[in-house]
């Protein structure tokens, strides 16, 4: 019996499809160790057969953020939890998170989305790739268990945030595939009210296989990242652009090769680059090469995807 509404948890779960994934995310969303929960799933399709303890709500073929503000409306609970339908919570996820919403001067609380040990090689080190600072800068922690803090943003496969606050702010953008999460958190820090971090609570999140589905889903987050810029621009948003500024200093260099003095300044600025690649790898020689391969691949394709959305209209 729900003993208090503002304490029910509404996990919402948004799902393209059906697959083993959802489930396993299912199912550890039972075995969390917390009692008053509703597991909210929103699958394009009805399933064919019902799932017991689980409300399902068939959403058609709409972008993930639509997904989530359907699961906004018919949320009971006063908290929603956001997960992705490929990640699965640790038992003490809410548990460790719901204390943490005590203090009304938080807006939304989440925490690492960790590389599941029983991904593949490929996937584990896409996994590594992005917890590095020389890959990811101050979003690494996002992949693995850093300190606790304060941060602009954060991603709504580990996400908690009350129903109220989406109400008021509008609920998720539904223009952005990827970057909804980000967006809103920008404006939820513009109604002064913090963003929190914390690495106690963790969910488990299969990563996208190195080479080529990982560099896709880069790219995506580097064209959503650019819609947000140009939506609203705002000074700390410039983070954004620092892949971008690298690209160009890296192919743009190639000209500076023709002058004597400055090839040097340009020589040094890679060898400092591949020297701090080299440092972040460690491991087996296949494994070196892969992880630094992997990294340059992940910032020129976020760099690539950043310009591209600089250049798309959004809707």
């Amino acid at each position: 019996m729900i003993k208090n509404r503002e304490q029910l948890v509404s996990i919402i779960i948004p799902a393209k499809d059906l697959d083993k994934f959802t489930f396993e995310c299912i199912r550890h969303c039972k075995n969390l160790n917390y009692e008053d929960i509703e597991i909210i799933l929103l699958p394009d399709v009805a399933p064919q057969s019902s799932l017991e303890g689980v409300i399902v709500i068939p959403t058609g073929d709409v972008t993930p953020a639509e997904k989530k503000n359907i699961g906004v409306k018919n949320a009971k609970g006063g908290i929603c939890a956001f997960l992705d339908s490929d990640a699965y919570p640790d038992e003490k996820w809410l548990k460790n998170a719901m204390p943490l919403l005590d203090d009304v001067s938080i807006g939304v609380v989440g925490g690492p989305n960790l590389t599941p040990g029983e991904d593949n090689f490929y996937q584990k080190l896409s996994g590594e790739i992005l917890a590095e600072k020389i890959c990811s800068g101050k979003f690494a922690d996002r992949y693995k268990t850093g300190n606790k803090h304060f941060c602009l943003e954060l991603p709504s496969c580990n996400f908690f945030i009350r129903k109220k606050i989406l109400e008021d702010i509008g609920g998720f953008n539904k223009r952005f595939l990827t970057a909804e999460d980000a967006d809103l958190c920008f404006r939820i820090r513009k109604k002064n009210m913090k963003i929190l971090y914390s690495p106690s609570v963790i969910v488990y999140h299969h990563r996208r296989p190195l080479f080529f589905p990982h560099a896709r889903q880069v790219w995506r987050y580097g064209q959503d990242k650019a819609g947000i810029i140009k939506k609203d621009f705002a000074f700390d948003k410039l983070y954004y652009f620092i892949p971008v500024f690298f690209m160009f200093a890296f192919a743009g260099g190639l000209f500076l090769l023709f002058n004597s003095f400055l090839r040097w300044v340009y020589v040094a600025f890679i060898l400092l680059y591949f020297s701090l690649l080299l440092v972040a790898t460690n491991g087996s020689i296949k494994k070196r090469i892969i992880i630094f391969t992997g990294i340059i691949l992940t910032h020129f394709s976020y760099a690539f995807g950043f310009v591209s959305g600089l250049l798309k209209r959004f809707k």
